[in-house]
C-alpha cells in the first residue's frame, strides 16, 4: 500500500463508544472531507450513512479496512463549532458520537438502504461463469433485479456475497445500494417557452400559426404578458397554476401546446417555510430602564461570558434582546435564541420579525422533518443571503 494512502475516522448511527476507519478510495480523495456525509459498509451487509470525523494517514493495525463506498453531499452538513458541541454532549451525557449523530440531524439528512443486485443485460461473457454464477445470471435475467436474501433463497445458497462480488467484477451484474432519501423536496410546476424557440423572430412566427388556434393562442399570449419574455431584461418565471387562472384555460390546451413544442413544463423546488416581508421596521426607543439594563449588559460582557437577565413578564426585555442581537448580525454572526417552550415562539418570532424579517428561523418538534431539513440546510451557508441569521 503507498505511503500516500489515506484513511477516514468516521461517526456511525450507532452507540457505540468509537469511531470507525475506512480507507479513502484513491478516486474520491478530492470529494471527502471532515463534516460530509459518505455511504460505508458495516459489517457483512448493512450499509450506513457516515460522518466524516478526521481525515489521516496512519493505517489501523490488526483488522481489513473497508472502502468508503460514495460520498454523498458537494459541502459539509456538521462543521467544527458544531463537531465540539458534539464533543461536549458526548461527554458530559455519558453517550456515543452515533448517537448524538442521530439527534442532532433531521431523519431527512439520514440516508438507510436495502441492498439489490440488478442484471446488466448488456453482459457479454468474457470469463467462463461457474454453476452458482450460471444460476444467479439466470435468476436475474428473468427478473431484472432482486435483493440478496431473495437471490440466496432462489437459488438455494445461503451466502452468495463472494458470487455477487465475483460477477460484478466480470461486469454481469451491479449491485446497487438503494439509498432512500426521507427527505424530498416540495416541488411546483412552472411553464417556460421551449427551447426550440430562441428568439422574438421565432416567437412570432409560432404566434401566426396559432392563429386558427384561439385558444392556445390565449394562453401563449398571458404567458407572454405573465413572463414579460423578450420584453423585460430579467423574465419572471410563470407558474403553471397562475397561466391556467390568468388565461382562463385548462390542462388540455396547455398540454397541446407542450405537444407542438412551443411550452415546456417543469419542476422547481420551492420552501415549505412560510416567508415574511424582508422589510423591516425601525427600533423601538428603549425606556431608561431598558437603556440602562442593555448598557450593563454591554459592560458585563467585556469582563463575562454569561450574564443574566431578570424581569417580569412583559418587562420589555425582548427589545433589549433585539439591540443585542442586532450587534451580532453587523459582526457577520449568526445568534441561536433558545425558547423553553413551543407555545412561546409565536409571540416572540412576531416580534424578532418585525425588526429582522426573514432573516429569523425556527426549528422545532412541531415542524414535519422536510420543514426542519430546510431549516437546517438554510443554516448551513451564512454567506448565502436567503441564510437564517437568528435561529428559534
Amino acid at each position: 500500500m503507498s505511503n500516500n494512502k489515506l484513511f477516514a475516522d468516521v461517526i456511525l448511527p450507532l452507540p457505540l463508544n468509537q469511531l470507525f476507519t475506512f480507507s479513502i478510495p484513491v478516486e474520491l480523495a478530492h470529494e471527502i472531507e471532515k463534516g460530509k456525509r459518505v455511504i460505508v459498509q458495516f459489517g457483512a451487509r448493512k450499509i450506513y450513512t457516515a460522518i466524516v470525523f478526521r481525515i489521516h494517514a496512519v493505517k489501523p493495525e490488526n483488522f481489513e479496512i473497508k472502502e468508503i463506498l460514495s460520498v454523498i453531499d458537494h459541502q459539509t452538513v456538521v462543521n467544527d463549532y458544531q463537531f465540539k458541541i458534539w464533543n461536549w454532549i458526548s461527554d458530559y451525557y455519558m453517550c456515543s458520537l452515533g448517537e448524538v449523530y442521530k439527534a442532532a440531524l433531521p431523519a431527512g439528512l439520514k440516508l438507510e438502504s436495502e441492498t439489490q443486485v440488478v442484471y446488466n443485460p448488456d453482459y457479454i461473457e468474457t470469463e467462463k461463469l461457474n454453476k452458482t454464477e450460471l444460476l444467479v445470471v439466470d435468476f436475474l435475467s428473468k427478473v431484472n433485479t432482486s435483493t440478496v436474501y431473495e437471490i440466496a433463497k432462489a437459488i438455494n445458497r445461503k451466502n452468495i456475497l463472494p458470487i455477487a462480488v465475483s460477477l460484478l467484477q466480470k461486469n454481469a451484474i451491479s449491485i446497487n445500494e438503494h439509498l432512500v432519501e426521507t427527505y424530498r423536496p416540495k416541488t411546483e410546476l412552472f411553464v417556460r417557452l421551449h427551447s426550440d424557440i430562441k428568439s422574438e423572430d421565432d416567437l412570432n412566427v409560432v404566434l401566426e400559426s396559432l392563429k386558427r388556434a384561439p385558444k392556445q393562442n390565449t394562453v401563449l399570449l398571458t404567458f407572454i404578458e405573465l413572463s414579460g419574455v423578450y420584453i423585460l431584461p430579467n423574465p419572471v418565471d410563470v407558474k403553471k397554476k397562475a397561466l391556467l387562472q390568468q388565461s382562463n384555460s385548462n390542462h388540455q390546451i396547455l398540454k397541446s401546446l407542450i405537444d407542438k413544442n412551443i411550452l415546456e413544463e417543469y419542476d422547481t423546488p420551492i420552501s415549505r417555510l412560510a416567508t415574511h416581508s424582508e422589510s423591516t421596521s425601525e427600533f423601538k426607543t428603549l425606556t431608561d430602564t431598558q437603556q440602562s439594563a442593555y448598557l450593563s449588559i454591554k459592560e458585563q460582557f467585556i469582563v463575562k461570558q454569561t450574564v443574566l437577565l431578570h424581569g417580569i413578564t412583559s418587562s420589555g426585555k425582548t427589545e433589549i434582546y433585539i439591540r443585542l442581537i442586532d450587534e451580532q448580525i453587523k459582526l457577520g454572526k449568526q445568534v441561536l435564541y433558545l425558547l423553553p417552550e413551543i407555545a412561546l415562539t409565536a409571540q416572540i418570532i412576531n416580534k424578532l420579525r418585525v425588526v429582522f424579517g426573514n432573516k429569523v428561523g425556527i426549528y422545532h418538534s412541531k415542524f414535519s422533518d422536510a420543514e426542519r431539513v430546510e431549516v437546517y440546510q438554510n443554516i448551513l451557508n451564512p454567506e448565502d443571503s436567503r441564510s437564517y441569521q437568528i435561529i428559534l
